[in-house]
């Protein structure tokens, strides 16, 4: 049985009666402005486009309408495929109804179906809006209080400002990095949420502010929640009545302007201000006041400031529309095979729109991955069920209109494309899921003596001179350092002046004939000669030698002239030019792929060097938050994110996340050019965990790392 195709030529638009449209000048040529009163939406339509949608009288036939206007004006070339698309858009966004009797079937349904997506969206867990007010009148009493806040004089102290906060902050930039580390910990959600309160209140009182300068009205003010961080939002729609582009761009960027006058004032405070209080909320401030405008406020991929900036300044007022309209017409065309009608587009702005559309989708996709694995993330097992129930309202909508378009015969399908489609969407996720990661995952390492022996104080004492300096090469033997204990030392002479009394008073009951004393004496004599013997040697062993030759290497040296060493310190350690190691740092999740597999091969990238082949001999068990090398420390020009903590033994540095400590050797040909302390990247070959898995790791560590603690 064949299906009846739709007569197209009999549809019959009307116009809704909350409709307005009215003409426009922009420098160029005269547009059309289509203003939908009840949804406080404006459109923008070519004077051709107009010439169509003004016969969208409820009477006159499209086939009617083609024909008239192709008599009227021949260049115009209305065909039945264009005009098709003009009311298919005008049906989408809810401008026209389709007239009694007129309801072809590929337009049946179409408000249900728009019904039901946005009603998909309202379901949300993490992205949902919520409506406030409308604060007109409010605005009316504010604005001429304020407005001089945003005339040229101001923006000019505005641009100054900027260049210094600039300057400020470029200088404190290592600060800044150290900083950033755990901004999104728990303990700092208080101070975050405070800020971005306050932040987007500011932001929205300048969009009405100069909303009002300019004699438009101001709409609806409200909240979108964004996994639960509230992001407000004002409708000033109405700029789209002001004649002057530069007026309604004046009004988006105005809530920016705002914020980043507020963050380059944090920013200079910060930057003088010692660490505090003062200082944690400037950062907080400076960071939400810049990274929030330039990533959601400025984005022209998401419809925000930025995006009605970009849609004024190319003269396409409904940009997001039309290329949402274009990506699915290009995946109903070019995807499923199904012929359909091209939207109507800006004259010269094709191109840009195409473009704008698959970009803006990819950016949503991103959006939405990141939104899913934070929830995760940041949530934990509430979270996963967030994130559950994100994916349910984002897919769900997209499989019910795929599984309509599959169904609808009055558009068939190509089956070989979308099959074909389907299977390399498939394959590309089995191969995501299966397929090991080919990058080699990354530690830091820095090379080090292969310690021979170790120095060690034999008794407890003052370090009271040092006879050899850090590097130096002795032979075994050599003094290296003399220890003080006047204790020790003065425990000796009272042991020898003992001996000699008891000497004295052994020969004195021998010439008396007192043997018996005679013999306790000799028996009291050996015992002090005994420990007289025990002390010597301790005495002599103030003086530390070095067990074997070699080279004496202990950082600082000279810093132990005059510091208490107690019984078994280390003073030095003897190492031999030729036996160099690799000390590499390991992060907890890269060390399963080491401990599985002992004397395994990696590479080393020194810097300034080529790769070198090392070979792993052996990984600690246990992890430590103790630095394995201070020159690794982020502190020092290093890669280890660090923070700094206080204790009873006083302040010291630590990892912000553990790390394995590894040991590799170095081939014997390369020790004499690897220098000690030369450090760089050691790669570790990856053989488990696929590209999905690792993607999603990636972002998690780094989530994990920006929730940390903050650093003191």
């Amino acid at each position: 049985m064949t299906q009846n195709k739709p007569d197209f030529e009999s549809i019959t638009l009307k116009l809704r009666s909350e409709i307005i449209v009215r003409p426009m000048n922009n420098g160029r040529e005269v547009i059309y402005v289509v203003e939908d009163r009840l949804k406080s939406k404006f459109y923008r339509i070519g004077a051709t486009e107009y010439q169509l949608v003004s016969m969208f009288d409820g009477s006159t036939k499209l086939g009617t309408a083609i024909e008239l206007l192709n008599s009227l004006e021949p260049k115009s070339e209305w065909t039945l495929q264009r005009a098709v698309g003009v009311c298919q858009w005008m049906l989408e966004l809810e401008l026209a109804d389709l007239a009694s009797g007129s309801n072809p079937s590929v337009f049946a349904k179409r408000a249900e179906r728009t019904g039901k997506k946005d009603n998909w969206k309202k379901i949300n867990p993490l992205i949902f809006d919520i409506p406030l007010a409308h604060p007109d009148g409010f605005f009316t009493r504010l604005t001429p209080l304020v407005s001089w806040l945003f005339s040229p004089l101001a923006m000019f102290a505005w641009l100054v400002l900027c260049v210094v906060s600039c300057g400020y902050v470029f200088a404190n930039s290592a600060k800044l990095l150290a900083s950033s580390h755990g901004i999104l910990a728990p303990n700092n959600w208080l101070w975050l949420a405070v800020a971005w309160l306050v932040l987007k209140s500011l932001h929205e009182l300048a969009h009405g502010i100069v909303c009002k300068r300019y004699g438009a009205e101001v709409g609806q003010i409200g909240i979108v929640m964004i996994l639960f961080a509230p992001i407000a939002y004002m409708n000033v729609t109405s700029t789209w009545r002001l004649s002057s582009k530069w007026q309604r761009i004046h009004v988006a960027i105005a809530g920016m302007y705002a914020e980043l006058a507020i963050a380059f004032v944090a920013g200079i405070v910060w930057s003088c201000a010692d660490p505090g209080v003062l200082s944690h909320l400037c950062f907080n401030v400076m960071l939400m006041a810049s990274l929030s405008t330039v990533l959601f406020n400025a984005n022209p991929l998401l419809r925000f400031d930025g995006y009605y900036v970009l849609s004024d300044l190319i003269g396409v007022p409904n940009l997001y529309t039309v290329a949402q309209q274009y990506w699915n017409y290009a995946v109903r065309r070019y995807l499923l095979g199904i012929k359909s009608s091209l939207p109507v587009m800006t004259p010269g702005r094709g191109l840009f729109i195409r473009v704008y559309a698959v970009a803006s989708w990819a950016w949503r996709v991103t959006i939405c991955i990141s939104l899913v694995v934070g929830a995760s993330v940041l949530f934990h097992g509430a979270g996963m069920l967030l994130a559950i129930g994100a994916v349910v309202a984002w897919v769900a909508p997209w499989l019910m209109r795929t599984v309509a378009q599959l169904t609808n015969r009055a558009a068939p399908v190509s089956w070989l494309r979308f099959g074909t489609l389907l299977t390399a969407m498939g394959v590309t996720i089995a191969a995501a899921f299966w397929c090991n990661w080919p990058m080699a995952h990354r530690a830091t390492g820095i090379v080090q003596y292969a310690e021979v022996a170790q120095v060690r104080a034999p008794v407890a004492g003052f370090v009271d001179e040092l006879f050899v300096t850090d590097g130096q090469v002795l032979e075994a033997g050599v003094p290296i350092a003399r220890l003080r204990n006047e204790k020790l030392e003065a425990e000796l002479a009272d042991l020898k002046l003992a001996e000699t009394q008891s000497t004295i008073r052994m020969r004195v009951y021998e010439r008396t004939k007192e043997l018996a004393k005679a013999a306790e004496e000799e028996e009291v004599l050996q015992s002090l000669r005994h420990r007289i013997t025990t002390t010597s040697q301790q005495v002599d062993e103030l003086t530390i030698r070095a067990v074997e030759g070699g080279r004496v290497m202990r950082k600082n040296l000279e810093a132990v002239v005059g510091v208490y060493a107690r019984e078994g310190d280390l003073i030095a350690a003897i190492v031999h030019d030729d036996s160099k190691e690799l000390i590499l740092t390991v992060a907890q999740d890269d060390v399963e792929h080491l401990s599985a597999e002992a004397n395994r091969s990696i590479q080393f990238l020194p810097a300034g060097r080529s790769m070198v082949t090392c070979e792993l001999t052996q990984v600690d068990p246990r992890a430590s938050t103790l630095p394995i090398h201070d020159a690794l420390c982020s502190s020092n020009g290093g890669s280890l994110a660090v923070r700094s903590t206080v204790d009873a033994e006083g302040t010291k540095i630590e990892l912000l996340k553990p790390h394995f400590k590894g040991v590799a050797t170095i081939p014997l040909e390369l020790n004499e050019e690897l220098l000690v302390g030369h450090r760089g990247t050691v790669y570790i070959e990856n053989q488990s965990h696929s590209v999905a898995f690792h993607l999603y790791r990636r972002f998690s560590a780094w989530i994990e790392l920006m929730a940390g603690q903050t650093e003191v």
